[in-house]
């Protein structure tokens, strides 16, 4: 009879044993899973910085040797930041909306990665958006606004404007 009752300890031990860790399991599951989808926001707040930084610190003077970014051999303005010429360019008619768009899109190839999405805007108008299909499913989407102005070569001021950048992953 000693044997037989051991058998059944036995038994419910393992039962018990089992129930507890499916139990263990289930609730290690259920909170980690609160950790698991959590957006990056590293990464968008890298691009966004590094892209932000790009446009106001670069001089158009430094594009002479990169002709695939932008091909002027007479730069009127040399001295202009990149997102000054964007928005000289969108405010003259002297350069096509292609022209600027192209533009835009050469200098953000070189900064953000292929699979980030970016958007470019002066005053609510689209000037280069890269993976807008994208931008719905987005876990993180950050936006930097800055107000721009330039005066040209004839002491002409455009602006102030509102340029927007929004990066998303």
């Amino acid at each position: 009879m000693g044997v037989k009752r051991m058998r059944k300890g036995v038994m419910f031990f393992t039962v018990d044993a089992l129930i507890a860790g499916i139990i263990l399991t289930l609730t290690m599951a259920f909170l980690l899973s609160f950790f698991v989808d959590k957006p990056v926001v590293t990464d968008a707040k890298f691009y966004l910085d590094g892209y932000s930084n790009y446009i106001v610190n670069t001089n158009m003077s430094q594009f002479k040797s990169y002709t695939f970014i932008y091909k002027d051999p007479v730069e009127p303005n040399p001295s202009l930041s990149v997102y000054q010429k964007v928005l000289l360019m969108v405010s003259t008619q002297n350069y096509s909306f292609n022209t600027t768009q192209s533009f835009v899109e050469n200098f953000s190839k070189v900064i953000i990665p292929e699979h980030v999405g970016i958007e470019y805007k002066i005053d609510e108008r689209v000037i280069y958006s890269r993976h807008n299909d994208t931008l719905s499913q987005a876990k993180m989407v950050l936006t930097t606004s800055m107000l721009t102005f330039v005066v040209d070569e004839n002491n002409v001021m455009y602006g102030p404007n509102v340029t927007k950048i929004s990066v998303w992953v």
